[in-house]
């Protein structure tokens, strides 16, 4: 039987947005325009120097309706981003679902319905389906098992920003995100979440998510990018007394074989 209480709380979708109107009116607002299910706030923080106005102008006149629009008063980055949204959340809300998605990813139009069935059981979140698309192209079919939190340890499964549908109470349990990482982000999160001792998700079953990586765009999955190191370092340095011999020497060889860093560049 659904849990009545989970059911109810409000649904806040939240955005951490970048200078990227291109994306944003080609994926981010069709993607929310064509959700079958509802929500209840939508949050954009804004992470550029752009003025708080001119934002606010362009997303009010998206045909989103009503829109919250903040500027990332943390860490810049994705990660101080979502932590001022959810800081905002936390004032004028209170508990709720926070859904987030990428403004330069895309959700299929059942993502928040299906992660609302699975979350209204009783889960604390629902983490559906994601599936890489390189230049429109996808990559790979996506993951829909479960997950320990070992798996994130050496790569990522299945679990990013954009398929992320969790309780707020659950991220400030988990200690949200972490501003000190470069990347990562979402593998230190699920890592922490799975760890919580009362935690619990459920899977839709369902690819909801596209997550684009293009070519010619900038991006921390590029070989030798020297901020990934960077991200790679300080995750390998928290994270290195969970691994084991094996799960370690998969760290290095994922690093090695996609990113191009050879194991000494973590000890230097």
């Amino acid at each position: 039987m659904p849990d009545t209480k989970c059911a109810n709380l409000p649904l806040v979708v939240l955005v951490a947005t970048t200078d990227r109107r291109h994306l944003h009116r080609s994926r981010t607002i069709p993607s929310l325009l064509r959700q079958t299910r509802p929500w209840d706030a939508l949050v954009f923080i804004d992470d550029t120097p752009r003025s708080l106005p001119e934002l606010t102008k362009f997303w009010g006149e998206s045909g989103l309706g009503s829109v919250l629009v903040a500027k990332n008063n943390r860490t810049v980055g994705a990660a101080g981003a979502w932590n001022t949204g959810l800081d905002l959340v936390r004032r004028q809300i209170g508990e709720a679902w926070v859904a987030i998605l990428d403004d330069d990813d895309e959700w299929l139009p059942r993502h928040l319905e299906a992660c609302h069935d699975v979350a209204s059981a009783g889960a604390d979140a629902a983490i559906s389906g994601i599936a890489t698309f390189v230049d429109e192209v996808q990559a790979g079919a996506p993951y829909l098992g479960e997950f320990t939190s070992a798996d994130f340890l050496h790569q990522n499964p299945g679990w990013q920003g954009s398929n992320t549908y969790v309780k707020l109470s659950s991220l400030e349990k988990a200690g949200r995100f972490d501003e000190a990482l470069a990347c990562t982000h979402d593998r230190d999160l699920a890592i922490r979440l799975l760890e919580l001792e009362s935690f619990s998700y459920g899977r839709t079953g369902e690819l909801s998510v596209k997550y684009h990586i293009g070519s010619n765009e900038p991006a921390y999955t590029r070989r030798h990018n020297p901020l990934k190191l960077q991200g790679l370092r300080t995750f390998w340095a928290k994270h290195r007394h969970r691994m084991t011999k094996e799960l370690e020497d998969k760290f290095f060889e994922r690093a090695s074989d996609v990113f191009g860093f050879g194991r000494e560049q973590f000890y230097q």
